[in-house]
């Protein structure tokens, strides 16, 4: 389970904070050991800015507890208090609700949920820090619809539906996820952010504040309704229908009250040739009025919608042309000028050269089918450490291509590809069935090993988020991902990779 912070901490202002006109922090004012960058945005409840840790100088996102019903920040720019003495008991309840979603944000693991690493009070109220990622917000990356089609967004879909049962399974309610808490990694994968909606319903400690936007289920838009779990996925379903669209989902306020009328995507001949009727109809379902007419949860409707295909994984060039992506993969090459071909590592492209090569390769070993068995997993290993996606899909394509026996050097391929860093290629043996992830190298080294010690989070919270993933397996020397971790200084790695119990949590949603 992830550690958090809860302390108070000395907060020296490391800039003049006098000059600033507005109510939010001013740029290099120091909270402990961040820093405060400039401001993302801000609502009646928070302040959200971009902030820089400054013993490693990664960026990072600060949350600032400032509710402006029941709280003020000081003339001299640095202490958060009630508006006034009637207030401080609503004020310190703010404090108190913040820390619970922060605290609870901070316990979860999963690749495609941002982390929250450190929460404490100071200055008179609650921070929260989580991790920045490098990628844009989903409505910028997806800002053109006419480009967006089923192969683009099926794969983003699925896991965040993965990432909601997980989240969901913990008894949690994102409670705002949009087209803005939803980002897009370097290389393509989704990951949701924002816990300053989040609601425990295990429990039911938190208080709600209802805020109606583009993709606020009904539920939540009445004042003390306590929603369940299949808010988020109407959410969800909203946010994927201004990616279909480019247009936003009538209110459920003005659909309740029969302002507007909802248009099912299911049917639409505009939409016939980009997407397939049951994809849209999920969505349909997803955002039926009544929370019962809807998917009764995240995990159901992700079986219903099914893996998506190995080549259908978001390429950071869907921008450029998103409709002709799966052309793109297996380009012609007849042509002298062909086009380079976008794969899943970032900043890297295959060339058709490359891909002719590939396949050549794969065409001698079909043909030479004694040595397949021998050779796929040497091949595999190569191509793993490597990162090149292309070449390990048409690899694990071939018939009785061998995915989990170590090459000869000792690392089975899915090791290799960790070393490389690439998580797609990763992801690509992840998705095999044939391939246990806790398969250890000559030394005993797992997968998760290998991570650790290279000090790659991402890759890290990739290999927890597999649910035969065994963080306690021993190397031949007695040491654990764990303890591999600390030796190599990774102390925010060492955090996730502890082993400790679990609190039982009492909720609706699917559990794994």
């Amino acid at each position: 389970m992830q550690e958090y912070e809860t302390q108070n901490i000395d907060v020296t202002p490391t800039a003049p904070v006098a000059e600033v006109l507005g109510r939010e922090l001013p740029p290099g004012f120091g909270l402990g050991s961040f820093e405060i960058v400039s401001v993302l945005r801000q609502s009646a409840q928070a302040i959200i800015y971009r902030g820089r840790d400054v013993m490693s100088g990664g960026a990072v996102t600060i949350y600032e507890n400032l509710p402006t019903a029941y709280a003020k920040r000081e003339h001299n720019r640095e202490w958060v208090t009630a508006l006034n003495e009637r207030l401080v008991p609503d004020y310190n309840a703010t404090l108190e609700d913040f820390r619970n979603r922060a605290a609870a944000a901070a316990r979860l693991e999963h690749v495609n949920i941002a982390a929250v690493r450190s929460v404490f009070k100071a200055r008179g109220t609650v921070y929260a820090v989580a991790d920045t990622l490098a990628g844009e917000e989903l409505a910028v990356a997806l800002s053109e619809p006419e480009k967006v089609n089923q192969a683009v967004l099926h794969p983003l879909l699925y896991d965040l539906l993965g990432a909601l049962d997980y989240m969901h399974g913990r008894g949690l309610l994102h409670g705002n996820i949009s087209p803005r808490t939803v980002r897009l990694r370097v290389d393509g994968t989704p990951v949701i952010s924002d816990f300053c909606m989040m609601v425990d319903l295990a429990e039911s400690t938190f208080g709600y504040v209802p805020k109606v936007g583009e993709c606020t289920s009904p539920e939540l838009a009445v004042q003390g309704n306590m929603p369940d779990l299949r808010a988020d996925l109407y959410s969800l379903a909203a946010t994927f229908y201004r990616l279909i669209t480019g247009s936003r989902v009538p209110r459920c306020t003005d659909r309740s009250s029969g302002k507007a009328a909802y248009q099912p995507l299911a049917g639409r001949r505009d939409l016939q040739q980009r997407f397939r009727y049951e994809f849209l109809q999920g969505i349909d379902r997803a955002l039926e009025m009544e929370p019962d007419k809807r998917w009764p949860n995240a995990q159901e409707w992700r079986l219903a919608l099914g893996k998506p295909a190995a080549n259908a994984a978001v390429k950071r060039g869907f921008k450029i042309d998103a409709v002709n992506l799966g052309a793109r993969e297996f380009a012609d090459c007849g042509s002298v000028e062909c086009s380079p071909v976008y794969v899943d590592r970032p900043h890297r492209r295959v060339s058709c050269g490359e891909l002719m090569l590939g396949a050549a390769v794969v065409a001698l070993l079909v043909t030479v089918s004694g040595w397949l068995w021998f050779l796929s997993s040497e091949l595999l290993v190569a191509f793993g450490e490597a990162g090149n996606t292309a070449g390990v899909k048409l690899l694990l394509n071939i018939p009785g291509a061998d995915s989990d026996s170590p090459a000869a050097d000792g690392r089975t391929p899915l090791i290799a590809a960790v070393q490389s860093g690439n998580p797609a290629t990763v992801r690509l043996f992840l998705d095999d069935k044939a391939v246990d992830v806790n398969r250890g190298d000559s030394r005993g080294r797992t997968a998760l090993h290998v991570a650790a010690e290279q000090g790659n989070i991402d890759m890290v919270r990739l290999l927890l988020a597999e649910p035969t993933i065994d963080r306690s397996k021993a190397d031949k020397k007695g040491a654990t991902p764990f303890k591999v971790a600390e030796m190599n200084g990774h102390q925010s790695i060492a955090r996730l990779l502890r082993v400790g119990k679990k609190k039982p949590v009492r909720g609706t949603g699917a559990r794994r």
